[in-house]
């Protein structure tokens, strides 16, 4: 199940035009300071290093489409509250960032947002063992109603769901309304052809870094994560209450 498109992989800079400039030239930015959070591994990659999980993996497929790599930029691994600090402070480059700490350094410190593809997002799904939703189908699905209720209540009450968002992060409404409305999409719970091309082309980009063994197949890898019987039932045996 998918239960957002969230704003990732939004890079930064405080006030640096040159920046901003040679990568939509697609010019060499080697030496510049980005910083990306150590996530966990992506869908398919074990990477206890943090380095190439969701977030780097979002950036390193944006360097890719400018014909760069991660050695032409210097990586520092910061979580995201920190990497806001270090920005404006001046202490990185730019910012592979997400909300609410892009929007705040957007909104109320003046930082400049210079790249966004939410197509290249991996989107954020709910994962189970296949072994347990092969023996308890019934609890998986219930948990997948549980959150197609909240989405589908979110959708139908967005400014109760900007204040739950403002009460429980301490956020500004102005800071809550963009992220909310303008870089989360909830639009859709199904896993499918789009989704499965976004985390193709992450899983294809990182073989090509020799991430993944050159012989591993990425499709299969991906179509082998892959489920949507289990949300499709939900959504349809929702639909007929």
């Amino acid at each position: 199940m998918i239960f957002c498109l969230p704003g990732l992989l939004i890079l930064v800079a405080a006030g640096l035009l040159r920046i901003r400039q040679s990568w939509l030239l697609g010019a060499t930015l080697t030496g510049i300071l980005l910083l990306v959070a150590p996530w966990l591994a992506d869908h398919f990659l074990h990477d206890p290093t943090g380095l190439h999980g969701p977030q780097a993996t979002r950036l390193i497929r944006a360097l890719d489409g400018a014909g760069l790599t991660e050695k032409d930029v210097k990586i520092v691994l910061l979580q995201h509250p920190d990497g806001k600090n270090a920005l404006l402070s001046k202490q990185v480059d730019a910012w592979a960032g997400l909300d609410p700490y892009m929007a705040q350094a957007e909104l109320e410190s003046g930082a400049t947002l210079f790249y966004r593809n939410p197509d290249a997002n991996t989107y954020g799904v709910l994962n189970v063992r296949q072994e347990f939703a092969e023996d308890h189908p019934e609890l998986v699905e219930r948990v997948l109603a549980v959150y197609e209720k909240a989405r589908k209540y979110a959708i139908d009450h967005p400014d109760e769901l900007k204040q739950a968002l403002v009460k429980a992060a301490k956020l500004s409404d102005a800071v809550a309304q963009k992220q909310l409305g303008e870089r989360t999409d909830l639009s859709d719970p199904v896993i499918g052809p789009k989704q499965r091309e976004s985390i193709l082309a992450a899983g294809k980009v990182l073989q090509k870094g020799g991430l993944i063994p050159a012989d591993q197949s990425v499709e299969s890898a991906v179509d082998g994560l892959i489920d949507p019987q289990y949300i499709q039932h939900v959504v349809k045996k929702l639909a007929s209450l």
